[in-house]
């Protein structure tokens, strides 16, 4: 293993280049003027024109006309919106001979929209992107009606996110054929380059949002661990220097009801702005737990946000942002299917338990429920010159979560758990990103987190417990209180360049060390000499390197050709509940990613055409499986290895400036190559294994799909008509590795006028 000392001197180097790099910061000057107007050549007065990537922006006067001031001569992607008419985003190139442009807006739409992304750290066309990269807009997040992070299926296909099910406190997501239930994602979540480090700590809830991007493929280059499956980029509105505001109402069935507010106010005109944003969601269950005579499934979500911008001058910016998240529900509407005489199911014919004739009525004795609460700060400062960007992104974030669970899903008292968890998160990224070079792109960085987890879980043993194990009668019932510290320290160095071969062909290539320490201390206690308490101390060590190649070939300016290799990681750990040090360590797990696929803009750019096929290894796989029959100790183990390949369909044609069409599509074809699995049979307390090679990965769909039809038609200059229809479909999956438990093929319709 490589010390972290060891590579102290590569954080000097990266410093010494931040020392270096400003003394070059001196170049040419243009401005950028030009006019904003409609589609009857009226001017538009007080419309916002931003620079994206740049602190740089202005409004038109009454002419319509603006001016940006002190600009090197490069390509640009610009913005350009207003209130009732379509935002549009143009790429210009600023030079000596051209530096006037006309820009109309419009209520709708006659070609395709530049769809713009920042999958490689920097503002890039996605069309024009070595990678699979899918994007929506603020306008068409509106249209979909996403609101929470399982509504984002409609953006790209192979690319799944679903209501956990149970607790409703977590986004189930998956992304070609791999998904998991583990804490720590194998899909990095980023919002507004703030990392989450937890699935506990994913909001649920999402509001005000500027931009959602959809990575498909090992990321880990740019993103490192836990990014192995992809990663969701999230960028939320910007606080501006105008005055605006909104607020929106909805009511449905199960009395669920939607509120959100938001304010965006100029605290010193072209200097300091502040936004603000709430979103509130709550919902009646819709099963009953007959037993306490109790609704399950109810669901609370509340999330607000606050940003604070300060533009110190044109290069110097510094950003505050303050998010609190709140999630809570009453959930575990599960119940026993199995009629194998061996389990449960014969000893329920004591209390008549009938439950399961009725798939929304449970009978179980515990009063179930979950609470997470997260609250992010995030601080950002940002330093422009004409050769790079330094982005400095410090955050810290902490999420308590607190439960009772129920384990056996009946009236008796056989076991049940109660307690929670205390993650408080840290992370610091240093990025430098270069501009103004035609030829050579680069980004390099150093990234470092600290993560701290605790925990106190008690399970409870109740007196029924007895009717299977009559050997307990006398002690019933006993606690046995588990409490877990978990610190995991680590840091990544990472660099990747991009080179213009020839005007047609680019190359690019990246390279990420990650390095992660982990240390645990468990202490276990029993109310009643059950078993002797016990606690150790354990610590181990992970690195992994994250490459990644690329080709990029633009045979003209509607075909572009790309193909990838990169390369995933995910660190191990130590399982809290296993007192074994020998059996409580796993190692980590890697994903090898092979890609190339065709984007193509055709019919005067209002044909959108992209077809990708890829074929992913995964080796060293976690899987929760058996770690100790002695102690029935369940954990993560890297047991698994497997292996996908699918092919991935995505358009959009724009028939007319009011109508437009959307297909994506996906194949995936996934195979378990390797997984014995540990069973363990509670009655003779002896444990079998069973090959599941060729089964399928879990929540994996062969076919997922999406169409949508939008519709916009104006009334007046103020005044449009819109209607959307959005169709989701997926075919079967199951939710476990055995291939045992179904979930049916359905489609989901989402419309809205």
């Amino acid at each position: 293993m490589i010390n972290l000392n060891s590579i102290h001197w590569l954080k000097n180097i990266f410093g010494f280049f931040l020392l270096l790099f400003p003394l070059l910061a001196i170049s040419q000057q243009l401005n950028f003027q030009g006019k904003v107007s409609n589609t009857e050549n009226e001017p538009i007065a007080n419309a916002s024109i931003q620079i994206l990537g740049t602190n740089k922006g202005a409004f038109t006067d009454e002419q319509g006309n603006f001016t940006i001031a002190q600009l090197q001569p490069n390509n640009y992607f610009v913005e350009i919106s207003h209130l009732g008419y379509q935002t549009i985003i143009r790429s210009i190139e600023l030079g000596d001979h051209q530096n006037n442009f006309l820009f109309i807006l419009g209520t709708g739409k006659g070609e395709l929209d530049e769809i713009i992304v920042t999958a490689d750290r920097r503002y890039q066309d996605a069309q024009k992107t070595a990678t699979s990269v899918s994007a929506i807009g603020s306008e068409e997040i509106e249209r979909l009606q996403i609101g929470v992070l399982s509504e984002i299926n409609s953006i790209a296909p192979n690319f799944r996110s679903y209501d956990d099910g149970s607790t409703g406190t977590f986004s189930l997501i998956t992304s070609r054929g791999i998904s998991t239930i583990d804490p720590n994602p194998i899909v990095g979540l980023y919002i507004d380059d703030v990392p989450y480090f937890s699935t506990y700590s994913f909001p649920l809830g999402i509001s005000d949002i500027q931009r959602i991007e959809i990575l498909r493929g090992p990321q880990g280059t740019l993103y490192g661990r836990n990014a192995l499956a992809g990663v969701i980029k999230i960028t939320t509105k910007n606080p501006t220097n105008e005055l605006t505001g909104f607020a929106g109402f909805s009511y449905g069935n199960l009395n669920a009801g939607a509120l959100k507010l938001g304010l965006n106010i100029p605290l010193v005109n072209d200097k300091v702005f502040l936004r603000l944003d709430a979103y509130g969601l709550t919902r009646d269950g819709y099963s009953q737990n007959l037993f306490l005579e109790k609704e399950l499934q109810d669901r609370e979500l509340f999330n607000a946000n606050a940003r604070l911008k300060y533009l110190a001058n044109d290069q110097l910016s510094f950003g505050l942002q303050f998010n609190h998240q709140r999630r809570e529900s009453d959930a575990y509407a599960f119940y026993l299917i199995n009629p194998d005489p061996n389990n449960i199911r014969p000893i329920l014919d004591i209390v008549k338990d009938d439950s399961s004739v009725d798939p929304f009525e449970f009978n179980f004795d515990v009063d179930v429920f979950t609470v997470a609460t997260t609250q992010t700060f995030a601080f950002n400062t940002k330093y422009e010159t004409n050769f790079f960007t330094l982005n400095s992104n410090f955050a810290y974030s902490n999420t308590k979560y607190d439960r009772a669970d129920e384990f056996d899903y009946s009236p008796l008292d056989f076991q049940y758990a109660t307690g929670g968890s205390n993650l408080n998160s840290c992370s610091n990224e240093i990025r430098l990103t270069s501009k103004g070079l035609s030829s050579l792109d680069w980004t390099t960085g150093v990234f470092v987190y600290l993560n701290r987890n605790t925990s106190n879980p008690a399970l409870h043993f109740g007196t029924d417990l007895a009717l299977t194990m009559p050997q307990l009668t006398d002690l019933l019932p006993y606690e046995r209180i588990d409490k877990s510290e978990i610190d995991e320290d680590g840091i990544a160095v990472f660099g990747q360049v991009s080179y213009r071969i020839t005007e047609k062909l680019g190359l690019t290539g990246g390279l990420r060390f990650d390095y992660q320490k982990t240390k645990i201390a468990v202490d276990r206690t029993f109310d009643k000499p059950i078993q002797p308490n016990a606690n150790y101390e354990e610590d181990v060590e992970f690195d992994g390197w994250s490459p990644k190649i690329a080709l990029g070939y633009e045979a003209n300016d509607q075909v572009f050709l790309f193909a990838n290799v990169s390369r995933g990681f995910r660190p191990g750990g130590i399982n809290e509940f296993v007192l074994d040090p020998d059996k409580a360590k796993f190692g980590s797990e890697n994903t090898l990613n092979y890609e190339s696929g065709i984007k193509t803009e055709l019919m005067n750019h209002r044909l959108k055409l992209n077809l990708t096929g890829f074929y992913t290894t995964y080796t060293d796989q976690q899987i929760f499986t058996l770690l100790d029959a002695s102690t029935f100790s369940i954990g993560t183990d890297n047991i698994g290895e497997s292996r996908i390949w699918g092919i991935e369909f995505e358009s959009k044609y724009v028939v007319t400036p009011e109508l437009s069409l959307a297909l994506n599509a996906g194949y995936l074809n996934t195979e378990i190559i390797a997984f014995d699995d540990v069973i363990f049979d509670p009655q003779t307390g002896i444990p079998s294994t069973i090959d599941r090679s060729g089964k399928n990965l879990p929540v994996s769909p062969k076919y997922n799909a999406n169409f949508n039809l939008t519709y916009i038609q104006p009334i007046s200059k103020k005044i449009n008509f819109e209607g959307v229809v959005d169709l989701n479909y997926q075919d079967d999956i199951f939710f476990d590795v055995p291939n045992v438990i179904l979930q049916d093929s359905y489609a989901l319709l989402n419309s809205k006028l």
